[in-house]
């Protein structure tokens, strides 16, 4: 079978450094996505641990600033199973969903409620 009429069939090598850009975009968008989700807890997080170098307790200010030192050169996120993200905005995330599905439920309540009293 040919190729349409106008259009040069892709070679190896085109086919190969399309694969090469699509998953370097991808690794740019994902880890552009993840700073974007993670930006915000991870602030709160850092002003949070900032403040506690003034503890009164010598040994807190040390630990706190030995964390702040490793937090400093290490990432403290990963990937559970290639699909969610484990880092620090995960307790935010989890208040966020819990929320949510309390206003789910009330407003299924009070439907449930409207409908039995009319009938």
């Amino acid at each position: 079978m040919g190729c349409p009429i106008g259009r040069k069939a892709p070679t190896y090598v085109e086919k190969r450094d399309e694969k090469r850009v699509s998953r370097s975009e991808r690794r740019v968008s994902d880890v552009v996505k993840q700073a974007r989700i993670d930006s915000r807890a991870e602030q709160s997080a850092w002003h949070y641990l900032q403040l506690s170098l003034y503890f009164s307790d010598k040994k807190e200010r040390l630990s706190t600033r030995t964390f702040l030192l490793y937090v400093e050169q290490h990432d403290l996120r990963f990937r559970l199973l290639r699909v969610a993200d484990v880092g620090v905005s995960l307790p935010l995330q989890y208040v966020t969903l819990l929320v949510t599905y309390l206003i789910i439920m009330l407003q299924f309540g009070k439907l449930i409620d409207q409908h039995l009293y009319t009938t």
